[in-house]
């Protein structure tokens, strides 16, 4: 507060929250033992399950995911006479990353599949029939940087001691990129205007009737749908239990397909709600301050 009639807010926020899973430090890759196998499409399929050993995860993940964000507000109080002014101005800055990534365990080569030499018999040993080796040992699925920088202006007029009017609008530039894909989802000049009215319905100030609208726009949290990358595979099959793994199956990396690159104008989470109604105080009643249009998630 500088003076009685002059103050200043200063925001300042960053959050880092995310989720995602550890490594649980167990070597190799997931081995799954089975008691036989049928041949199937060129492949050979275990049958009847009896354990899995190893690493009983195939990949664990991260979530690079942060936002900061800024805020600058200022107000100045004017009267003249029985009317006065509350001026607000302010200014919004906030850029945000999410996203999902990744990495295989045992660098890539992450499943082995084995039978008993002998079904039936538990004591005969195994032999290693199928195994499953990623192209890579990290994929980032979807990363998505956003920014939105505002500004905004309102002022609050009390005509009467009954009558206030207040009125405002706010300017929000928001840009909303897919970095996996290389799209701008979402590139967007929004404009969200306001205006209220407070009457005192009794001479009392205590019951008082109020009527707003305003358009308000929200930032999507995601607004492109990546389709379903991944990084590749080769899958081996040993069919004579020799040790030797003749049949290579490739699976090559796809990046999947683009749904919806970039937002329709249409599609922009826009609301203009329109509220009214009465309410009965205790205390007499006096005009609200004006609060800061309400920053976007």
């Amino acid at each position: 507060m500088w003076s009685n009639r002059l103050t200043t807010r200063l925001g300042v926020n960053y959050n880092d929250k995310r989720r995602g899973t550890l490594p649980n430090g167990i070597d190799g890759p997931d081995v799954r033992i089975f008691n036989g196998t049928i041949a199937s499409g060129g492949r050979l399929i275990g049958n009847g399950m009896l354990g899995i050993l190893g690493n009983p995860v195939l990949y664990w993940m991260t979530q690079p995911n942060h936002k900061a964000t800024a805020s600058f507000d200022a107000t100045l109080f004017a009267s003249q006479g029985s009317t006065s002014h509350e001026l607000q101005a302010g200014v919004f800055a906030q850029r945000g990353v999410q996203g999902s990534h990744l990495i295989y365990t045992n660098g890539g080569f992450n499943l082995e599949e084995r039978v008993l030499r002998q079904p039936g018999e538990y004591t005969s040993g195994t032999v290693a029939f199928h195994q499953t080796i990623m192209s890579g040992p990290e994929l980032t699925t979807f990363k998505q940087t956003a920014r939105d920088f505002a500004g905004y202006v309102q002022d609050a007029w009390r005509a009467s001691p009954r009558l206030t009017i207040s009125g405002g609008v706010r300017f929000d530039h928001i840009v909303t990129k897919d970095t996996v894909y290389g799209v701008t989802g979402e590139r967007t000049l929004a404009i969200g205007p306001r205006l209220g009215i407070n009457y005192g319905l009794a001479a009392d100030s205590r019951t008082v009737a109020r009527a707003h609208w305003a358009r308000v726009h929200d930032q999507p949290g995601l607004t492109t749908s990546t389709g379903n990358p991944s990084v590749g595979q080769r899958d081996l099959y040993d069919f004579d239990g020799d040790g030797t793994f003749k049949t290579v199956f490739v699976t090559p990396p796809t990046t999947g397909a683009i749904v919806n690159p970039r937002m329709k104008p249409s599609t922009k989470s826009t609301r203009p709600p329109t509220t009214g109604g009465t309410r009965r105080s205790t205390a007499p009643w006096s005009s609200p301050r004006p609060s800061a249009p309400r920053a976007s998630s």
